[in-house]
C-alpha cells in the first residue's frame, strides 16, 4: 500500500515539474497534480488496454513507439476531465508522457 502512495506522490510531483518545464501547459497546484495523477492512473487502467489492443498492429510496426502516442492521448483526456490541468498541444502531452514514462520506469525499478 505504501508503494502505491509513493508512486502516486512521485507521479504528482513529476507531473507538476513537467508542466512547469513545458510552455503552454499549466496546473493549479500540488493538490490538482495529485488529482490529475489519479485521473491518469484510472485512465491507464481502464482505457489504455483498450487503445493498446486496437492499435496493436501500429505498435508492432513502430516497434512500440506508438505507445507514447497512447500515453499522450491519455494525458489529453485527463486535461479534458480536470479543470485545474491544461495541456497546450498534442506535442506537450507527448513530451509529458515521455517524462512520466521514464520516471515511472525508474521508480518501479527502485520500489519493486
Amino acid at each position: 500500500m505504501t508503494d502505491l502512495i509513493i508512486k502516486w506522490i512521485v507521479n504528482a510531483a513529476v507531473l507538476l515539474i513537467g508542466v512547469k518545464l513545458l510552455h503552454g501547459a499549466e496546473i493549479k497546484g500540488f493538490g490538482a497534480a495529485m488529482f490529475v495523477a489519479v485521473i491518469i492512473g484510472v485512465l491507464n487502467v481502464l482505457l489504455k488496454p483498450i487503445l493498446t489492443f486496437f492499435s496493436f498492429p501500429i505498435i508492432l510496426l513502430s516497434l512500440g513507439l506508438f505507445t507514447l502516442v497512447i500515453n499522450a492521448i491519455v494525458i489529453l483526456l485527463a486535461s479534458g476531465i480536470s479543470e485545474d490541468f491544461r495541456i497546450g498541444s498534442f506535442w506537450n502531452a507527448l513530451v509529458l508522457g515521455v517524462i512520466l514514462s521514464i520516471t515511472n520506469t525508474i521508480v518501479n525499478s527502485i520500489i519493486d
